[in-house]
């Protein structure tokens, strides 16, 4: 799938969003046209802070154990392209993330949604499937340094 076929052209990796004590980094993967996590996160109009601190309770919990699972917190969602697909959950705050390609210590948070079924709706799965899609299509020689995915051979400037 192409980007103009996705519609969610990749901007690249941005901020930090939680970094453990032993070496899990969270990193927000933004998308242009689409809601960075890390706001969707943030607004309390949409998520308590409870969901909020839930969520990060969960990425603690996995700084210190990469294998923890609890469907009530931390589940596969689906195999997509020989990936897995992630979510954290509190209540019925849900965000769709992945573990970063070579990287076993980064998770990308690609997708936040409220899910009041038990499972997710179509159009948002799809949102998050298309930032999966804009992330995998970049070019090999990608790295993630700093929060910023940059070419090995490009600077390296935060931004």
């Amino acid at each position: 799938m192409s980007q103009a076929d996705n519609e969610l052209p990749l901007d690249g990796i941005h901020p930090l969003i939680y970094e453990g004590d032993n070496k899990l980094k969270a990193y927000e993967l933004t998308v242009k046209g689409g809601e960075p996590v890390g706001d969707f996160l943030d607004d309390r109009k949409r998520v308590s802070e409870v969901e909020h601190d839930g969520i990060f309770a969960v990425l603690k919990m996995l700084d210190v154990d990469r294998t923890f699972r609890n469907g009530q917190k931390f589940k596969k969602l689906e195999d997509y392209n020989g990936k897995a697909l992630l979510e954290l959950k509190k209540n019925q705050v849900r965000v769709g993330c992945f573990w970063a390609e070579g990287h076993r210590d980064t998770l990308l948070l690609a997708y936040g949604c409220i899910k009041k079924g038990d499972d997710w709706k179509k159009g948002d799965l799809q949102q998050f499937r298309n930032r999966y899609d804009a992330y995998t299509e970049l070019p090999s020689t990608i790295a993630i340094k700093d929060g910023v995915k940059s070419e090995e051979n490009k600077s390296k400037k935060k931004r």
